[in-house]
């Protein structure tokens, strides 16, 4: 017997649930713009409470932008792109892929979970780095929410292994899956030695290897490894005048003065009671301003007897207490800190950072000897490598330095941008990282020591980002070029570098750890809230100089982040500073949301907001594939109109509307104050937009991010609040003609003025009454309707209204009405035992009255034993997210159903899907034309060079298989056309399809877009002239671009995987039917790089025809 009420989801989710193929754009849409979407056509995908994902919206990006993959160096749409899916790892268990059709719910995740496919690495959009079998896969894509499933490739793995290649690198970092069980003997056979190993967190371990180019590619076929890059070998290193800088401390000209201590005293801040770990190259710690800084350090990395000029300069930068009373010619204490009161502890970078897990080893011995921070003015790498394992290493440490150890160890990690002198994206590693402060250089001094006025410059030897992933770095700039500081056992030097830039904001967290604890009774702050109050604590630097001498737009950008530090806004506000940290609020779900009441102190000055969080491990696999996992959003709305984080107008002030960032982790909204004043109060929102991944690992869920949020120029305005849990009704009214909604009305910041409450647009024929109709916060409330009997079956939507002296709100409810089951439901398409039916139909049918809800089955037999897709939903369309088998039969029907309970199935329908390319369809049987293996030598094939010497040769150096032989055209560095001639070949008529089907490995010289070195096809009808066989005949495996300049085909398609393991090609020759033709595979190179030893192989050749089968020869001669 059916209910007689069922919560569903709001209106705009019950106007159409769709899975649609054929949308044409896909969007995140607010809660309060859904339904006018709906209205104009869209549906909605999903429904997350506080948003929705919509199809068809208009306003979003098209399907592909939206799935599309960043991974081996191609962007691609899996479910579109025929080398995603390829299969290498068979039916055991390997690491797989799981892309699912929008943001991502805790449930789907536990579903993989339960179907055997462990979720090991989010990777944008919306996809899982699985460890699963076949059958396991196979199941999780009977999900209605999975868009996309396959294997998780070799060339996946490797985004940075070109570099080791080219320098013969022989020393490599593994990251291994933990769950695979991969020990030293396994990885042994790839010919690879084991010399060290690491666990980085539940999920990696790292491996050092010693290893050739050979057993590095024989890794990557390897189910349980997950990337390899490199060991870095180009990495390495990166007075009180630019602390008066930073603090704004200037003089009538605009230049800086002495006198930072005096002003730290004043403030009553200096940085006591905080540790900052200096990681370096060691400390001359017994220099006078030093001395009585440094801490007793305990473990392998600390420095001990180590020294250096530039590991003392950055210390001294930190945290120098200018004891030895000398100064400059202008009067500058020499050896003064940004943090004179901080603790010191003395780390040593080298070796450690090259041994396995060794990033996560220094921050580990970090945090076991106190400090609440690590300074960083070194990376492993100098050139780009995007989000690999030592940056990922680096945002483990941040949350938990010590994953293997119960409850959060975490550390603040301060970083030297990369010295990469301008540019784009000339940083090193792990300057990508999400949860580290990375810092730019501006300009401070001149190296003699003089003040300088164009201090607000971006130095010209600060690196400029973004990201590989398009991320912003740095975050944030201070001054760095040139800066005095302690060099020696007594003496002192001016540097110039992003080195001498981070110390200053090290310094800087130092005096905002000791600040925090004294206004906030002892408590000390998360990495995310230094992060996000130190981002609200810089100026911007617009129209001022970027490293390359062009003029800086509005913060904020990949050249100054947000903008240069300004201490004094940090730790001596001159307006209220409200912050919220980690412990405000924990979201578990996508679509949950925080939300808070400010006002401006002070209508006259800008109000600013920056939220930051903490976000979970990115990949680690390097190269350009994007690292962000959670994401967060802020909004704020001020009157009429809400204003997203980081969409700011040419002002520099924010702007209203926009787009939410989708990927940082910082995200601010800045008001002019003519807007802040004018709205009075401000509402806050950070909404989870999309939560992946497991960001608070000794939390239980597997999708939890907390978040920090300051807010400059705030004060707390009292407010009410008013929520209905229940957002949806279903009635049958044949059981029942009542529906109730409980109402909850808050108070925040102690707000006690009644709310009035009342109904509005209900139902003709409905009565409703809020019973009270006046709450004094805090307080509940009860909507009761009545008389759903006299009203029409459908859906209805209406309004609680709600008002008291800070405002009105209104709150829309929905309410589905019915008084019978749904009739069967109409089958449109597939036609009834339609033929050659798509591998990926589109399922349609009509609607039928009162309908609310259909259950699709797809089977392969008549009485559904064996169901093989389902869809469950509201929307009359529904597309399977994997192809069906090829050459199959299949049965389906559509099931109705509403609140009053399921209606009669529809009548079944039949239909047999298309043969696979290559395949001969039902009915029909493989009639082999033209067969060789290439095992027993030449056959007839001739082998000419049209330009240089090189030709095709048999090789049995990569036979498919992995025995006999195969022909090979080598990538030579030298000009080539080799031509590979079939003998001839009498095509047959009337066995269409009629195709060329070859196993082809490639190892050919790539480029953006196209080819330098490449193979192609062509044919002859007369053995004499040859064509191309055009790029419409390929039927998987196209070709990858045109050959570029310097090649003798230049122009011309061609296929040049670098790499591509075997891949079977299949092309159409039906229009060559009837004749005598011959083929030609054709290899031409350039006259620069090649891939010797390796190029084109080419094995198993075969040309196939499909007719109709011979007839049985028990009835051959008829019955008797």
């Amino acid at each position: 017997m059916p209910l007689p009420h069922r919560n569903t989801l709001a209106l705009a989710v019950l106007a159409l649930l769709s899975n649609a193929a054929s949308a044409a754009d896909l969007a995140s849409l607010p809660r309060g713009d859904v339904a006018a979407a709906v209205a104009r056509g869209a549906t909605v995908v999903h429904d997350y409470g506080t948003f929705a994902w919509i199809r068809n919206s208009g306003a979003g990006v098209d399907e592909a932008a939206a799935f599309s993959l960043d991974l081996g160096g191609r962007v691609f749409d899996p479910l579109t792109d025929a080398t995603a899916r390829a299969s290498v790892y068979g039916k055991d268990r390997a690491l797989r892929m799981v892309q699912f059709d929008g943001p991502i719910r805790a449930e789907w995740l536990a579903a993989l979970a339960a179907d055997g496919a462990a979720p090991v690495q989010y990777i944008a959009p919306f996809t899982y780095v699985v460890w699963a079998d076949a059958a396991s896969l196979q199941r999780a894509q009977r999900t209605s929410a999975v868009r996309w499933t396959g294997d998780f490739l070799p060339e996946y793995k490797t985004a940075n292994v070109a570099d080791g290649v080219s320098r013969n690198e022989t020393e490599w970092h593994a990251m291994v899956y933990r769950g695979a069980g991969l020990d030293a003997t396994a990885l042994r056979a790839s010919g690879a030695s084991v010399t060290a190993r690491a666990q980085i967190d539940a999920q990696f371990d790292i491996v050092m290897l010693q290893a050739n180019a050979a057993a590095i590619a024989s890794l990557a076929q390897m189910p349980g490894i997950y990337a390899i890059e490199p060991v870095p070998r180009d990495g390495g290193l990166r007075g009180e005048l630019a602390q008066q800088i930073t603090a704004n401390n200037l003089g009538p000209t605009n230049l800086p003065v002495p006198g930072y201590l005096a002003w730290l005293t004043t403030v009553g801040i200096n940085g006591a009671g905080v540790k900052i770990a200096n990681v370096d190259g060691g400390i001359f710690d017994t220099h006078p301003d030093l001395v009585g800084r440094m801490l007793p350090c305990v473990g392998d990395t600390c420095g001990n007897a180590a020294t250096d000029a530039h590991g003392t300069h950055t210390a001294a930068i930190m945290a120098g207490d200018g004891s030895s009373g000398v100064n400059d010619a202008n009067g500058f204490r020499r050896g003064l800190g940004m943090a004179p009161g901080a603790s010191l502890i003395e780390q040593v970078y080298s070796p450690t950072f090259t041994q396995a897990g060794g990033m996560l080893k220094l921050m580990r011995q970090s945090q076991d000897n106190g400090a609440y921070l690590s300074g960083n003015s070194w990376g492993p790498a100098a050139t780009p490598r995007g989000y690999d394992a030592d940056t990922r290493q680096v945002d483990v440490g941040s949350r938990d330095t010590k994953p293997d150890i119960a409850g959060d160890q975490p550390l603040t990690y301060v970083l030297s941008i990369m010295n990469g002198n301008g540019g784009t994206s000339s940083q090193g590693t792990p300057d990508e990282a999400k949860n580290v402060i990375t810092v730019g250089s501006t300009k401070a001094q001149t190296s003699a020591g003089a003040a300088i006025a164009a201090f607000d410059d971006i130095s010209s030897n600060s690196a400029h980002g973004p990201a590989l992933d398009g991320r912003r770095i740095p975050h944030l700039v201070a001054p760095g070029c040139s800066v005095d500081s302690a060099a020696s056992a007594t003496g002192y030097q001016t540097m110039c570098g992003t080195s001498m830039a981070s110390p200053q904001v090290s310094g800087a967290v130092a005096l905002f750890v000791q600040y925090y604890r004294t206004t906030h009774a002892g408590a000390t702050p998360s990495a995310a809230l230094t992060k996000a109050a130190l981002v609200a604590s810089t100026k911007d630097l617009s129209g001022k100089l970027d490293a390359d001498g062009g003029t800086l737009g509005h913060r904020p950008d990949s050249k100054q982040g947000w903008g240069r530090l300004r201490s004094d806004w940090l730790i001596n506000p001159s307006a209220p500073v409200l912050y919220f940290d980690q412990d405000t609020r924990t979201f578990d779900n996508t679509g949950e949301d925080w939300t808070t009441t400010v006002a401006p102190s002070d209508p006259a000055k800008p109000v600013q907001l920056v939220l930051t969080y903490s976000d979970a491990p990115g990949h680690g696999l390097g190269g350009t594939t994007p690292a962000w996992n959670n994401d967060l959003d802020l909004e704020v709305t001020a009157g009429a109109a809400v204003y997203r984080g980081n969409v700011f107008a040419a002002s520099g002030y924010s702007a209203s509307g926009g787009t939410a960032d989708d990927r940082n982790n910082i995200e601010s909204v800045v008001f002019d104050p003519a807007v802040s004043s004018a709205a009075g109060a401000l509402t806050v929102r950070v909404v989870a937009k999309n939560l992946t991944s497991d960001a608070l690992p000794n939390r239980t869920g597997a999708t939890d991010q907390d978040f920090a949020l300051v807010c400059v120029n705030c004060v707390s305005q009292p407010d009410y609040t008013v929520t209905t849990p229940t957002l949806a009704q279903e009635v049958c009214t044949t059981t029942t003609t009542t529906a109730n909604y409980p109402v909850q009305v808050g108070a925040l910041m102690g707000y006690s003025d009644p709310v009035a409450l009342s109904l509005e647009n209900l139902p003709a024929g409905a009565a409703g009454s809020v019973t009270p109709n006046s709450v004094v916060p805090p307080g509940a409330a009860a909507i009761a309707l009545s008389q759903l009997g006299s009203v029409a079956p459908g859906s209805y939507t209406f309004a609680l209204k709600a008002n008291s002296t800070s405002g009105i709100r209104s709150r829309d409810l929905a309410l589905t009405l019915a008084n019978a089951v749904p009739a069967a439901t109409p089958l449109t398409a597939p036609a009834d035992n339609a033929p050659n039916v798509a591998l990926k139909p589109t399922f349609t049918w009509t609607a039928s009255a009162q309908d609310d809800e259909y259950v699709l089955e797809v089977a392969t037999d008549a009485a559904f034993a064996q169901i093989v897709y389902t869809y469950t939903g509201t929307a009359t369309s529904a597309t399977p997210t994997t192809d069906l088998a090829s050459s199959t039969t299949y049965w389906w029907r559509v099931r109705p159903s509403n609140v009053c309970g399921a209606g009669a199935p529809s009548a079944v329908r039949t239909f047999n899907t298309l043969a696979a390319p290559g395949d001969c369809g039902l009915g029909t049987v493989a009639t082999t034309v033209f067969s060789d293996n290439v095992d027993n030598g030449v056959g007839g094939w001739t082998t000419t060079a049209g330009t240089g010497s090189a030709q095709w040769a048999i090789s049995t150096a990569r036979p498919y298989g992995g025995t006999g032989s195969a022909w090979l055209a080598q990538d030579v560095t030298t000009t080539s056309d080799q031509r590979l001639t079939s003998p001839t070949i009498a095509l047959p008529t009337g066995q269409s399809p009629l195709t060329l089907q070859f196993q082809s490995d490639q190892t050919m010289e790539t480029r953006t877009g196209g080819c330098w070195d490449g193979g192609f096809l062509e044919i002859s009808t007369d053995g004499t002239t040859f064509t191309a066989i055009p790029s419409a005949a390929m039927q998987t495996d196209p070709y990858d671009g045109t050959l570029g300049s310097g090649n003798p085909a230049e122009g011309k398609p061609a296929w040049c995987g670098d790499p591509q393991a075997y891949l079977r090609s299949v092309v159409a020759l039906d229009a060559y039917a009837g004749q005598s033709v011959k083929l030609r595979f054709r290899m031409t190179t350039d006259g620069s790089q090649g891939r010797m030893p390796h190029g084109w192989y080419v094995d198993d050749i075969k040309v196939q025809g499909c007719g109709a089968p011979p007839p049985d020869a028990i009835f051959a001669n008829g019955f008797e």
